[in-house]
């Protein structure tokens, strides 16, 4: 069963609300599967892409012209200065970077669907499935039936699932000591259980507290915040403040609402690092401003 979302804040917002509706219930677990497709968009054949927009979608005859020369024989060249390279020919439907290729192949991917039945989230080439239940072993019998399926699905239709960094997590808020975690394997190949998992730039772990997400951006606020006030000797105060913005308070803000209710004493923290930082580079600027108008009264 699919959810349709539209942005990465939804898309975790969404698997955020499901998984603790499931594990607040008592002895509730809920296990999730990353997925990782191999280079997902080079690998979608051009003729099965204009195959399933026209038999899913009923696009007509013109249309899939169109996208048909869109996704077959392009050709490249690379040109730097007076140097130009050979022609190449793009072999994929969905060529990277292109504004096509991520709503092309979500249009394509969207059929896994007919294989899955567990709920799952697709966002481009991410794919979580996940399943809740009391038993561990349901949770993973159930993971595995749905990357059999999955696998079935992509050997079909020329995709290719990396086993290598496909990883499986179980979120509970049981003590994880009393849980004996079971191997999820499809086909010889074994799927590596984690302990945390970032998931669309959000740090997920077993207990769903957000505790490692919290970790991993204080950590990345102190080694930042050094180098970016170390420029206030060299830059204005109107530039601080956009790299402020760019590299400090945007890494804080994303997805705030999900993973900061989880960790007010840890905010208290983490805003007042933030708040001397700044203080102490305002007081700087303060400080030049009333220096520089000095220096103009007494050259008048």
């Amino acid at each position: 069963m699919q959810t349709i979302v539209q942005t990465q804040p939804s898309q975790i917002a969404v698997f955020t609300s499901q998984v603790l509706t499931s594990i607040d219930q008592r002895n509730m677990k809920c296990g999730a599967v990353f997925v990782d497709l191999k280079r997902a968009f080079d690998y979608v054949d051009p003729l099965l892409l204009l195959q399933s927009l026209h038999t899913n979608y009923n696009l007509n005859s013109n249309l899939l012209n169109i996208l048909g020369s869109y996704c077959t024989n392009r050709s490249f060249k690379i040109s730097f200065d007076e140097f130009t390279s050979t022609s190449y020919t793009f072999s994929s439907a969905c060529p990277q970077g292109s504004t096509l290729a991520p709503l092309l192949f979500m249009l394509f991917f969207d059929k896994i669907d007919q294989c899955i039945e567990l709920k799952y989230l697709p966002f481009a080439d991410d794919l979580v499935i996940y399943a809740a239940s009391q038993s561990v072993d349901t949770i993973v019998q159930q993971l595995k039936d749905s990357l059999v399926a999955l696998l079935d699905w992509c050997s079909t239709n020329k995709l290719i699932i990396n086993f290598s960094k496909t990883k499986w997590i179980l979120f509970s808020k049981t003590n994880k000591t009393k849980i004996c975690t079971p191997v999820l394997s499809v086909n010889n190949q074994v799927t590596e259980y984690v302990k945390s998992f970032k998931y669309l730039g959000i740090w997920m772990d077993e207990s769903f507290s957000f505790t490692t997400h919290y970790e991993h951006v204080f950590h990345k606020l102190c080694s930042t915040s050094v180098w970016i006030f170390k420029l206030k000797r060299l830059i204005n105060h109107s530039l601080f403040k956009s790299i402020l913005h760019a590299f400090i308070l945007s890494l804080v803000d994303y997805c705030l609402p999900i993973w900061g209710n989880m960790h007010n004493k840890f905010l208290d923290k983490m805003q007042s690092k933030i708040i001397k930082r700044k203080n102490s580079a305002s007081y700087y600027f303060s400080k030049a401003r009333k220096r520089k108008k000095q220096e103009k009264v007494n050259v008048k």
